[in-house]
């Protein structure tokens, strides 16, 4: 005997906007990610209705529900056609919805047309599409897109489904919450080194809400952070140090003019040194600190000669770079500290001294001698114990 859903399905009059959305609705409810629907409103859509994810693996989706019963070689021509465009956007199946009924042989039918051509095929058919909508997850989306409300007994079996995974999630987010409280327990205790250098002198007073969530949410929470430098916590971190000193906009922001390095009243001319072209910035930072990162393993295990070796090169591009308008030497110093704190596992300690000699130093290695910055950044280090 057929329910309202299956009569409502039958006697589609949606069009093919409510019907595309409801697929991608389905295919939440089934488990698929990144669900994308692509032209729902009408406009070319390169053989696909949506495009999605499930267990790594891409599929299109493909919807046809016409207001009428059809014979089975136009829901095959239809298939076929639609099929199509597995190949077109390099995609590993196809999931097809429609409102017709379709026996097992014919699924089985349309299943080999994909098979011969190496593809994945899940045939959503008009009695499968009803069982979806007629269980608690479906409740929702029927009563969307075919208007039919819940009775007595489906309110019941609705929220009590709805509680179950209420308390699923609940749960799930209160052990996700406990990893966080103790990844940030790490943080706060590992890197001292940088919380050390921001809040030297100070009572540290963050008004979070002024910092980028953006920035904020991918930071390392990582043991050694200093193996896990990303632009974003370079951003953080410049914001924190300078945000008393330059406007808002300069905070946290890569500088967007020319500079130069030098005694007071120099020009470009004469400056001790000139950073890069600011467009440059964004690539040779991010291609500075992967490398970095890339070879962090390597340089922890190695002498302490090679450690001091790689960190003089690694501030050497740092300043040369000179990614910010202001503030570059004090992140610099934060960045060395905590450089120096992971890679000796805190048995050698930083004495900076930014002087003559540095300059000096840094404009040997500027002109491509990296000796007296290794000899400087030698000096700078000493064993705690």
């Amino acid at each position: 005997m057929e329910n309202k859903t299956e009569i409502s399905l039958i006697n589609w009059r949606g069009g093919q906007t409510k019907a595309e959305r409801l697929c991608a609705s389905l295919l939440s409810i089934e488990g698929y990610k990144s669900i994308d629907p692509q032209c729902p409103l009408g406009g070319p859509d390169g053989l696909k209705d949506i495009v999605c994810i499930k267990d790594n693996w891409k599929y299109i989706g493909a919807s046809y529900f016409p207001p009428t019963n059809q014979l089975f070689k136009d829901i095959k021509e239809k298939f076929i056609h639609d099929l199509e465009g597995v190949t077109t956007n390099n995609a590993n199946g196809i999931c097809f919805f429609t409102n017709q009924r379709i026996t097992p042989a014919e699924r089985k039918e349309l299943e080999d047309l994909a098979d011969e051509k190496e593809q994945v095929s899940i045939i959503y058919h008009i009695e499968r599409i009803r069982a979806i909508l007629d269980a608690p997850q479906g409740y929702g989306l029927r009563l969307e897109y075919l208007g039919i409300a819940m009775e007595m007994e489906e309110q019941l079996d609705f929220w009590s489904s709805w509680k179950k995974d209420f308390l699923d999630i609940l749960q799930n987010h209160e052990q996700k919450f406990d990893v966080i409280i103790h990844q940030l327990s790490n943080f706060a205790r590992t890197q001292s080194a940088i919380l050390g250098e921001i809040t030297r002198g100070k009572t540290l007073n963050l008004e979070v809400s002024k910092i980028d969530s953006e920035i904020f949410e991918q930071l390392p929470l990582n043991p050694q952070v200093s193996k896990s430098l990303t632009p974003n916590l370079l951003m953080f971190i410049h914001k924190l140090i300078i945000r008393n000193d330059l406007p808002e906009n300069f905070c946290g922001h890569y500088r967007t003019t020319m500079v130069w390095i030098g005694g007071q009243n120099s020009s470009i001319e004469d400056a001790l040194y000139v950073p890069i072209d600011p467009q440059e910035i964004p690539t040779q930072l991010s291609k500075l600190l992967n490398d970095w990162n890339e070879n962090y393993s390597k340089i922890k295990s190695s002498d302490r000669q090679t450690k001091v070796k790689e960190i003089a090169k690694f501030h050497t591009q740092f300043i040369l770079i000179h990614p910010f308008l202001d503030g570059n030497g004090r992140l610099s110093r934060i960045l060395l500290t905590q450089q120096v704190m992971d890679l000796f596992d805190g048995q050698v300690s930083v004495h900076y001294q930014e002087g003559e000699e540095f300059y000096n130093a840094l404009r040997s290695a500027n002109e491509g001698d990296n000796s007296k910055l290794e000899e400087y950044f030698e000096k700078l280090m000493r064993d705690k114990y």
